[in-house]
């Protein structure tokens, strides 16, 4: 399927998803974007007094309560409603606001989906936005890393792709790149008016771009360790305290720790924040010769 199929597929639909992480909490969240995403609400919305309806005014917040088909309430929420090129996918969207009970949103989540919505894939509303031109492919994937950032820096590190700091950075790379292949063209239909000292121009600006280029590249390495954090293995012989402090880093009694040689049989992963970064502490089994079938 073309990109312009799937624009087109996309963008006729109405999709709708829990847009909070799962479990219990205050509040939980749900969004529904597309052409029927205010119609579908309208339906299901009921002030308490009954006498009123969801009114269409862009990013208000509104009270009230979410109803099923036969008129029964589900829960009190507050909805807003975002018009079509002033929302984050670009379409007609609505958020919807409930209580945090598993059950509550599944119902309210099912009722929306009987009203002509289908279930949105994993990342589809941030495809939307990208389709719809409100963000670009690197900002996309910045979307992606924020949710997933484990440490302060790899934060950081997506925060400023977000932001718009790498788009910033390769579009003005782009232009440099367009402006010396013009100076090129130029200087090829018009030879008898280039000099050298145009010629030695463009040289240097195709190896300021190429050492731009080549420094982009080179932070690639550091800003993957930024966003998938650092692996640290403690090895060493049996009973050398590996396990104490692989325990002394977490704080906690994760790994058992005895007298006796040979404690630790399979390794021992877990996550700290160290200094803003994430790591990987690995405690492993002391090194030894294999002693019976198990080591």
């Amino acid at each position: 399927m073309s990109r312009e199929q799937t624009h087109h597929l996309l963008f006729d639909e109405t999709i709708v998803a829990i847009i909070t992480p799962p479990g219990e909490g205050g509040i939980a969240a749900l969004r529904i974007a597309g052409a029927l995403a205010f119609s579908i609400l309208k339906k299901h919305f009921q002030t308490p007094n009954k006498t009123k309806t969801f009114q269409k005014k862009p990013f208000l917040m509104q009270t009230g309560q979410f109803i099923q088909r036969d008129g029964k309430p589900i829960d009190e929420i507050t909805a807003v409603y975002m018009p079509e090129k002033r929302s984050y996918t670009g379409l007609e969207q609505v958020e919807i606001f409930c209580h945090g009970g598993s059950a509550i949103t599944q119902l309210i989540l099912q009722s929306i989906l009987d009203s002509g919505a289908r279930t949105a894939l994993p990342g589809e509303f941030t495809q939307l936005a990208f389709l719809s031109g409100k963000i670009d492919l690197a900002k996309a994937e910045a979307v992606a890393e924020i949710i997933s950032a484990n440490s302060i820096h790899s934060y950081e590190s997506a925060r400023e792709h977000l932001l718009g700091a790498y788009t910033e950075h390769i579009v003005l790379l782009r232009e440099r790149i367009v402006t010396v292949l013009a100076d090129m063209e130029a200087s090829i239909d018009f030879a008898e008016e280039i000099d050298e000292s145009d010629k030695l121009e463009q040289i240097k600006a195709i190896d300021k771009i190429s050492a731009d280029i080549k420094t982009l590249l080179d932070t690639y390495k550091g800003g993957r360790i930024l966003k998938d954090g650092f692996t640290i293995a403690i090895a060493g012989r049996p009973n050398a305290g590996k396990s104490s402090l692989f325990n002394r880093f977490l704080k906690s009694e994760r790994a058992l720790v005895t007298s006796t040689a040979g404690t630790t049989r399979d390794y021992l992963c877990e996550w700290i924040d160290l200094d803003g970064y994430a790591v990987q502490l690995i405690d492993t089994a002391g090194l030894r010769e294999g002693r019976g079938k198990i080591e």
